[in-house]
Formats: structure tokens, C-alpha cells, sequence
């Protein structure tokens, strides 16, 4: 295997139900699991996102950006390619999109795709992680 072949293998587009394309890198899905965040964001009985079950709902709102903001490598638009950046929509490039203009389906919807892209299996295999 060359070091492009590894690389690319690393990196997924992802259509979402708006349209959006975009463009993933793996999660480090360790640091959230060990940080104890996962578990109040997933419902591990289903693996599916179950925001009723969070404890903090100012916790899971940074849970879900970092994630974003560490696994969305570009969003595919049309007619531009723009980087996800944490800066208010006036501080933006014009090839970068406020993370606080992204629609909260789109932010749902990547968050659950990066973790489906980083562990093998998807969410059944972040329950059997957990529950070992």
C-alpha cells in the first residue's frame, strides 16, 4: 500500500438528507469515551443519538462541535468547497463556513456519520466498547 492509497482510506464524502455533501476524516473516538461524553450522547441500546438522555445540554453542544469541527475536513457545496471554522460568520474567508450557520439536521446527521466512519462497525460497536 503507497501512502496515498493510506491516506485516502482515511477520508470519506458523505451525503447528508439536505444535500450537503461533505468530506470526513476519522474521529479519535478514545479521547470522547474516555472523557465519559459519549455515553450521554449515545443511546447504546439502539446506537442511535439520543439527546433526551443528556445530562448537560451545554456539554453536548460542545461534544457535537469539537466532533464536527475535528472530523469535517471540507463541506461540498454546488458551487465552493468550504473549511467548518469556529469564528463568527463576519470573521469567515470566503472559502469557510461559521460552524453557527450550519443547520442543526446537518450537524446531527455528520456528527452520527464521523462516529459510523471511525469505528469499525459503526454504533454497535461503541456499545460492545462501552459495555467491556
Amino acid at each position: 500500500m503507497n501512502l496515498a492509497d493510506y491516506k485516502s482510506q482515511s477520508i470519506k464524502i458523505v451525503s447528508l438528507p439536505s444535500g450537503l455533501k461533505v468530506k470526513l476524516k476519522y474521529v479519535k473516538v478514545m479521547s470522547y469515551v474516555l472523557s465519559g461524553s459519549l455515553p450521554n450522547v449515545f443511546n447504546f441500546q439502539t446506537g442511535e443519538i439520543d439527546l433526551d438522555k443528556k445530562d448537560d445540554p451545554e456539554n453536548v453542544e460542545k461534544l457535537v462541535k469539537n466532533v464536527l469541527l475535528d472530523s469535517v475536513v471540507s463541506l461540498i457545496f454546488d458551487d465552493a468547497e468550504a473549511y467548518l471554522v469556529d469564528k463568527n460568520e463576519k470573521d469567515c474567508a470566503a472559502n469557510e463556513l461559521s460552524y453557527d450557520l450550519l443547520n442543526p439536521e446537518d450537524q446531527i446527521n455528520i456528527f452520527t456519520k464521523a462516529f459510523e466512519l471511525s469505528v469499525p462497525g459503526g454504533a454497535d460497536n461503541v456499545k460492545a466498547f462501552s459495555a467491556g
